[in-house]
């Protein structure tokens, strides 16, 4: 190769993007920094730096890290298997504060839209493909963000959480499909709820919420089905999207494959 064509071959080299697991310079081990708060990510490997990326946000648990819950290898391995951007935000004095949360706490809803900002300058992202999940009070966020915030997520997989009481009656914004995932002997986040704090706040009830999801898209038919370990009841004929129960035999659990089947259960559902 002459020296010019070298030259140039060296140059269309140095300006190609390249990824390195991180979104320029924050990833999985140093924070991206907002004004309200953090979050971490982690890119699929192999990502050329500027193809669109379809992006899952998981909301970690009460007293849980988001540092932490992004560096477990089997959570950070469906950011290779699934083809996506994770991205695991920071609550604040590690909880999520919701409209409908126990007063006192940050105002999720705002910090929400301001990390969405910060994303949408750091990746291109594919706004079609967007997936919400949290586990346990990040669930409860997550029925939030379908409530308030519906029309900016393709969909949303909460686990382990919902609604605080008394739950919302209508939402100001629809949403796409969703996936609550909870198990059938969980003592911490029952199903049906329980008080806390002497009576002074309740967690909410998932059926009741499940029930005015339900009834708000005007679904019409229920098919029982089986996901590996979870047994799901799916809603079809939804004006704005299907609502599936899925439930497993164990306690207050979070999977980290569970991301995979509410992955795939999106995909399998009509676009918006």
């Amino acid at each position: 190769m002459g020296m010019r064509n070298w030259l140039i071959a060296l140059i269309v080299a140095v300006m190609l993007p390249v990824s390195t697991g991180s979104i320029f310079a924050c990833g999985a081990a140093t924070p991206c920094e907002i004004t309200q708060g953090q979050y971490f990510v982690k890119s699929p490997s192999g990502w050329n730096g500027a193809s669109p990326l379809p992006v899952i946000i998981h909301f970690h648990g009460f007293h849980e890290e988001a540092r932490e819950v992004i560096s477990r290898a089997e959570f950070a391995a469906n950011a290779d298997k699934l083809g996506v951007l994770l991205v695991v935000p920071q609550g604040q004095d590690m909880r999520w504060s919701g409209p409908d949360a126990p007063p006192g706490g940050r105002d999720d809803l705002a910090f929400f839209d301001a990390l969405m900002a910060d994303l949408a300058k750091r990746v291109p992202l594919a706004r079609g493909q967007m997936l919400v999940s949290g586990f346990s009070n990040g669930a409860s966020f997550v029925w939030s963000l379908a409530c308030h915030r519906g029309d900016l997520i393709s969909g949303f997989v909460p686990i382990a959480g919902t609604f605080w009481a008394p739950e919302p009656q209508a939402c100001p914004t629809p949403s796409g499909p969703l996936m609550h995932i909870h198990g059938v002997a969980d003592r911490q986040v029952p199903l049906e709820g329980r008080a806390l704090r002497g009576g002074a706040i309740r967690q909410g009830d998932v059926w009741k919420s499940l029930a005015q999801f339900r009834q708000a898209r005007s679904c019409t038919s229920a098919m029982a089905t089986r996901r590996e370990a979870l047994i799901c009841e799916d809603t079809k004929g939804c004006k704005s999207g299907a609502v599936a129960l899925c439930l497993h035999p164990g306690g207050h659990d979070f999977d980290p494959s569970w991301l995979g089947l509410g992955w795939q259960w999106l995909n399998e559902q009509p676009k918006r």
